[in-house]
């Protein structure tokens, strides 16, 4: 698929591929975009890009061969395996015969798998890691001398000069005298004093011992008896409160359609988005069918899509917090909780007529 200037359209763009109901193609299948199959295809269908890209087999359409693509919806039946690098949807009556292989995988209530489910997990990314070697710094060997002490012996023959040793001479000769004229002036010690006899002193007799009293003691306390309570019987618990169910809407009337037009050409034109913040009850059918069609229960907290050809229309039967949108628009609060159903119309580009010629 090209755009006007040439170049090759992005995969996400708004490139769609539609094979009609009354198509039957036998042959491979590569596509950019978006790939819708209302007929049949015997053969692979394949997605030029390995990151974006959708195929959906409509309720009539059938493929018997292998699909490789990021994202598969299934309505109809396919004979072969599936392959996609981001989701595979299978829904109400649809059936698969082959292997699917995935990585977000979502089955209505009615839909078949006949084979292996093999999900994907993300490559775990290891980052190598570099040995660091810090090499130390030599050491410089240190140079013996002559001997041990010899560094000693060399400063002290440097000191010792003949100045110094004149030097030496003089302060020990001055140290000499200062003692001597210290030793003089000391004065002389008196006479020792006469020696006196004195009396002895009776020696001390010590007492004979008296032995202490030994204290007998006391009793042990007597042990303290603790008393059980007996146990308390446990209360029942309380039954948990069952929620409210959702409010209900008014009734819808048959005759009354709300029509709800798309804004962004890249949307899909099939599909419709419902987000919910407490449990809803939806129904869809064809336009022309009198009764209300399939019911759909979604609970709290609830973000799915939903596909939807031209013809079908769509309506809230039950709670009020959610939210809606198609092709780009959100639907507002007055048309969701009015009951009435709900027809999608979508944005087509139209390409302007040329002038008739003159």
């Amino acid at each position: 698929m090209f755009s006007k200037n040439g170049k090759a359209n992005d995969p996400r763009s708004s490139a769609v591929t539609i094979i009609g109901p009354s198509a039957s193609i036998r042959g491979s299948i590569a596509f950019s975009g978006y790939l819708r199959v209302q007929g049949s295809v015997v053969g692979d269908v394949t997605c030029n890009s390995e990151t974006s890209g959708t195929t959906v087999i409509h309720g009539a359409g059938s493929v018997a061969g292998a699909i490789k693509t990021p994202n598969i919806v299934v309505g109809g039946r396919v004979e072969g395996p599936l392959e996609a690098a981001e989701s595979i949807e299978i829904h109400d009556g649809a059936t698969v015969v082959g292997d699917a292989r995935y990585k977000l995988l979502a089955i209505q209530e009615g839909g078949v798998i006949e084979g292996n489910l093999l999900p994907t997990a993300p490559a775990e990314r290891t980052r190598p890691q570099q040995e660091r070697r810090i090499a130390a710094p030599e050491v410089p060997a240190i140079k013996d001398l002559d001997g041990p002490h010899a560094h000693v012996r060399r400063a002290s023959d440097h000191f010792w000069t003949p100045g110094r040793l004149g030097i030496a001479a003089v302060l020990i000769v001055a140290l000499g005298a200062y003692a001597w004229q210290r030793q003089a002036k000391t004065p002389a010690e008196p006479p020792p004093a006469s020696f006196v006899p004195q009396a002895e002193t009776p020696k001390f007799v010590p007492e004979p011992a008296v032995p202490a009293k030994v204290e007998e003691p006391p009793p042990p306390p007597a042990p303290k008896v603790e008393v059980v309570p007996p146990p308390q019987p446990r209360p029942e618990p309380k039954p948990a409160a069952t929620p409210a169910p959702p409010p209900e809407l008014p009734k819808a009337d048959p005759n009354k359609v709300v029509s709800v037009h798309g804004l962004d050409l890249d949307k899909p034109t099939d599909v419709f988005f419902v987000a919910t913040r407490e449990p809803v009850v939806l129904y869809k059918k064809p336009r022309a069918d009198p009764g209300d069609g399939t019911r759909i229960e979604l609970g709290s907290g609830a973000k799915r899509r939903f596909y939807i050809l031209e013809s079908e229309v769509v309506r809230v039967a039950q709670g009020r917090n959610l939210e809606m949108f198609y092709q780009g628009r959100k639907l507002s609060t007055s048309t969701i909780q009015s009951g009435a159903w709900i027809s999608f119309v979508p944005l087509v580009e139209t390409k302007p007529t040329a002038p008739p010629p003159q």
